[in-house]
């Protein structure tokens, strides 16, 4: 079984400690992700969707995600220009980040875009989605993007609190519907403004 714990670093950044230092929070470690990572993040989305989707999508259709398939496709993201990065905990891989270049057609002028952000389910609230969110966040500063967008689907609660406690709003007039699993879902557009959040 994975251990989570709260308290994440950022690879070759020093951390910032309230208690004394200890192995286990010296393991924890956010990393830029690459090839061999593949099957890990593979593993993570396909668990997080099938807990975190469970009461909007077919339960046939999540336990028929494939992991396998899922890690085909990393391995082509991450040979791309998407900044992906995990959080692993003693080795393992129990969360990851993809960002880059906004991709909506009517995006703004230097707007990034958080692609995907997942955690397993067993290591939710203990810090790594704030950390990997940060670690977008100031991907995003790097490539003087002036804000940073996202989309979410409506009803996922937990992931809806999660962004607007790191000041993400909701874009007027932004909803929009899809087709998945057979049933029509809506998404909404996130925004964060990047001076606004102080990076």
């Amino acid at each position: 079984a994975r251990r989570c714990l709260p308290i994440l670093r950022l690879a070759g950044k020093a951390p910032r400690r309230r208690r004394p230092v200890n192995s286990a929070l010296d393991a924890m470690a956010i990393r830029r992700a690459n090839s061999q990572d593949a099957s890990a993040i593979a593993e993570v989305q396909v668990r997080s969707w099938q807990r975190a989707y469970s009461h909007l999508l077919p339960a046939d259709w999540l336990a028929s995600m494939s992991v396998e398939a899922r890690a085909s496709k990393w391995q082509e993201i991450l040979a791309s220009e998407h900044a992906v990065a995990i959080a692993s905990n003693d080795g393992e891989v129990v969360g990851f980040v993809s960002a880059g270049v906004c991709r909506d057609a009517d995006r703004l002028p230097g707007q990034y875009e958080i692609y995907a952000l997942y955690v397993l389910p067993e290591c939710w609230s203990q810090g790594q989605g704030s950390a990997l969110l940060q670690w977008a966040i100031e991907q995003a500063s790097t490539a003087q993007a002036r804000s940073i967008s996202l989309w979410a689907i409506v009803g996922n609660e937990r992931a809806a609190t999660f962004y607007a406690r790191h000041g993400f709003s909701v874009q007027a007039g932004s909803r929009q519907a899809f087709e998945l699993a057979g049933l029509t879902l809506h998404e909404d557009r996130l925004v964060l403004s990047i001076a606004q959040n102080g990076v």
